[in-house]
């Protein structure tokens, strides 16, 4: 059961870290020179950073209710091996 929190635990720290590059590239100068050379990209990386916050609120949710899982999982096999 430990093993499975810390695979998720790093699973979920590494999407969050890359999530926060792009949404750090999408702020950056050379994204904003990016949009000024191709205004049509306006939309999109507008769309990408609107994702990428959708997608981190969605993942902090997902994490909660895997934990909330595993510790009932936990509490069902520490019942089972006591008997």
């Amino acid at each position: 059961m430990s093993s499975l929190r810390v695979i998720v635990k790093e699973r979920v720290e590494t999407f969050a870290e890359e999530t926060e590059r792009v949404q750090t590239w999408l702020k950056s100068a050379q994204a904003n020179e990016l949009v000024r050379q191709s205004p049509e990209l306006k939309e999109s990386f507008s769309s990408a950073a609107s994702a990428a916050k959708t997608v981190a609120k969605e993942q902090a949710a997902a994490l909660s209710a895997e934990e909330s899982t595993l510790g009932k999982i936990k509490s069902q096999l520490t019942a089972f091996r006591v008997r």
